[in-house]
């Protein structure tokens, strides 16, 4: 098999049902030939889980028309080991502190949908992500309380023991640029 047909990449939208392919048919997923990096500052993710992107349209020349990746934004490396469940949010600081529980300071959104929050939440559980070090758990919370103030994760909201709101996470992402 040769070039382009063979390798390439099958993407989707997370929180969608359907992705508009590259030749507007909607699908669960899409193949695209290849990921187009060029202005970014990415020089690729081979271990990427996530890319902000969109899919565009690429004539080769023999094959025709296929689908390419355009990044337009970062790239996330996943943190568990086993596969990812639920939807995909952003959890981002509010900034309210708190002197009892609940404390609802964060803000979570669904990535990928109208819906403008999910949140706010009293909490994000990192802990019960299969085969994440505990390494990934730091840098993740080191970056969400430093200069990135947010963090992406897939999961579920659930009531808390204390009233609260938890973002129980099956995974988490980590720029692909974050030491491992």
């Amino acid at each position: 098999c040769i070039s382009p047909l063979c390798g390439g990449y099958w993407v989707s939208q997370v929180n969608k049902e359907a992705t508009v392919c590259a030749d507007g048919a909607k699908a669960p997923e899409c193949y695209v030939a290849e990921f187009d990096w060029r202005g970014t500052d990415q020089t690729g993710a081979g271990d990427a889980a996530l890319v902000q992107g969109r899919i565009a349209k690429k004539q080769y020349e023999v094959h025709g028309m296929l689908g390419v990746f355009k990044v337009t934004g970062g790239a996330w490396r996943g943190a568990a080991t086993s596969g990812t469940a639920g939807t995909y949010y952003e959890a981002t600081d509010d900034g309210i502190r708190c002197v009892i529980a609940p404390c609802f300071s964060m803000d979570v959104e669904e990535l990928n949908t109208a819906v403008t929050t999910a949140g706010p939440v009293s909490g994000v559980d990192l802990n019960s992500v299969e085969g994440a070090t505990e390494r990934d758990r730091e840098l993740a919370w080191d970056l969400f309380q430093g200069r990135d103030g947010h963090m992406l994760v897939a999961g579920a909201v659930k009531k808390g023991l204390d009233n609260g709101k938890t973002l129980a996470a099956t995974d988490f992402f980590l720029p692909t640029a974050a030491p491992k």
